[in-house]
């Protein structure tokens, strides 16, 4: 018997030495490293890095990034500009639109989170200065 390999996605780009492929559904960007489900669909414009997870029935759409070791399930939605980074997850039927989730942060359910422009944070850790949507809130109401 004979074993046949299954093909290999056609390496597009290679960055800091990761090699990075078109996504099969949207024809996005994913790295090497990166998790994709067949399922799933990756925007044209879209980009997949380091070891992120879009599983199921996930849209990444626009020029959102999905990075570093993420989660995103179910049927959420990641559009816009947004950037979802560190270890946030985001799962159910949440959408979130130019926005860029940080550290710990879980979306899950069925919310939509939108901004007009890039630049609202979703974080959890104090690792990153910038303030968090509830301190953006808080200050706002002063």
């Amino acid at each position: 018997m004979s074993s046949v390999d299954a093909p290999t996605p056609e390496t597009i780009v290679e960055i800091h030495g990761v090699k990075y492929h078109r996504h099969e559904n949207g024809g996005g960007l994913v790295a090497e490293t990166a998790t994709v489900d067949p399922t799933a669909y990756v925007g044209p414009n879209a980009w997949v890095h380091d070891r992120a997870q879009v599983l199921d029935l996930v849209r990444i759409e626009d020029k959102a990034e999905v990075r570093g070791n993420t989660r995103v399930t179910a049927r959420a939605k990641v559009c816009g500009s947004s950037i979802v980074d560190d270890t946030a997850q985001i799962g159910g039927s949440v959408e979130i639109h130019n926005l860029i989730v940080r550290g710990d942060t879980q979306l899950l359910g069925s919310t939509v989170f939108w901004a007009e422009h890039q630049g609202f944070y979703l974080n959890e850790t104090a690792r990153d200065p910038r303030p968090s949507m509830a301190e953006l809130c808080r200050s706002s109401r002063t």
